[in-house]
């Protein structure tokens, strides 16, 4: 069984005025908001939690503070998603019960961010709000190798958690889907990222067709060798930051329509999906193995990385949740 705590993050730097608190109980963040600013930037539901206590116990705190709830994920929608998948499905009474408790406390901040538009309703619907849409900042910079030289697949993703979404995802697509892909190909699987060279699990599987690379400092280099990007993600919540990484760089992906929907990309147009292992590895070696579909992909791919995540786009949005549409600098930012 491997160690499941995640390894420490690395510092930031960020501006004077701006305070990060990490890992902090409610009275280190009471203390804090007492000595006064201006902007509260909240992620995660258990940190948003911690400011709902605050403003239960002592409102007084959160006076002259702009509270911004950070949704990057709804939670809650992973945890329905995989135990439908494990077989033991929620009814529709224990789902609700759980979106509403992690979204209730949503009530003390005066804006409410969401990263894809399906969240976005779906706070909606649980809240009465409609959050304001700011996904991520994403400029393409394409790796240079062409098609011929590359060859492979990659799934790039911590591995920290042996039952957290990557987890699920390596697993089907190495016992449902490589074996599909191997009685009609040589095409190999790379799987990448912290965590991936502790796991046992994920080590026996290793074999001539499956490599397992580990952490990988250089991405650039990586997917600048790699043909395609695989994302079989079966549940989830948020927004497939890796997908949109390998997009950026150039490297077309196969994934699930839960992926597609989570970005609104198109199968055929910005990535290509498959729902079943049959169809996933259809499509893995179809994108591998025709030039001008990989080409069309990538370039749909790089096309939609510019239109959905402009940085400008981005920073200008952030400023209006933040300041209410005037410009300030940030104060605090709790995450």
């Amino acid at each position: 069984m491997m160690e499941r705590s995640l390894p420490p993050a690395e510092p930031e730097t960020f501006a004077a005025n701006v305070r990060v608190l990490a890992a902090h109980g409610a009275a280190t963040l009471g203390a804090t908001l007492a000595a006064g600013g201006d902007l509260l930037w909240v992620g995660r539901p258990h940190n948003l939690a911690k400011v709902f206590e605050i403003h239960r116990r002592r409102p007084s705190l959160l006076s002259g503070w702009r509270i911004v709830y950070d949704a990057e994920a709804v939670f809650a929608s992973r945890t329905i998603g995989a135990r439908a998948l494990n077989g033991t499905p929620m009814t529709q009474v224990q789902s609700e019960r759980l979106l509403r408790k992690e979204l209730q406390p949503t009530e003390v901040a005066h804006a409410i961010v969401s990263v894809s538009p399906s969240e976005q309703r779906l706070i909606e619907e649980v809240t009465g709000r409609k959050p304001a849409l700011i996904s991520l900042a994403a400029e393409p910079s394409p790796t240079a190798a062409p098609f011929a030289p590359r060859r492979d697949l990659l799934f790039l993703g911590a591995l920290w958690d042996d039952s957290a979404p990557n987890a699920d995802s390596v697993r089907f697509f190495i016992d449902r889907v490589m074996p599909i892909i191997a009685r009609r190909s040589d095409v190999g699987l790379r799987v990448a990222g912290s965590g991936s060279d502790r796991a046992d699990w994920l080590r026996s599987m290793a074999g001539p067709r499956i490599g397992i690379e580990g952490p990988v400092a250089n991405l650039a280099g990586l997917f600048d060798r790699v043909r395609v990007f695989v994302a079989p993600t079966r549940y989830g919540a948020g927004i497939p930051l890796k997908v949109v990484d390998a997009a950026r760089h150039g490297v077309p992906v196969v994934a699930t329509g839960l992926i597609a929907a989570q970005l609104g990309w198109r199968d055929g147009g910005e990535l290509l999906v498959g729902n079943t292992p049959e169809a996933m590895a259809e499509a893995c070696i179809a994108l591998h193995d025709d030039e001008r579909l990989w080409e069309r992909v990538r370039s749909g791919a790089l096309v939609a990385v510019r239109r959905d995540f402009d940085p400008a786009t981005f920073d200008a949005a952030v400023a209006r949740e933040a300041w209410n549409g005037a410009p300030e600098n940030v104060s605090l930012r709790a995450q």
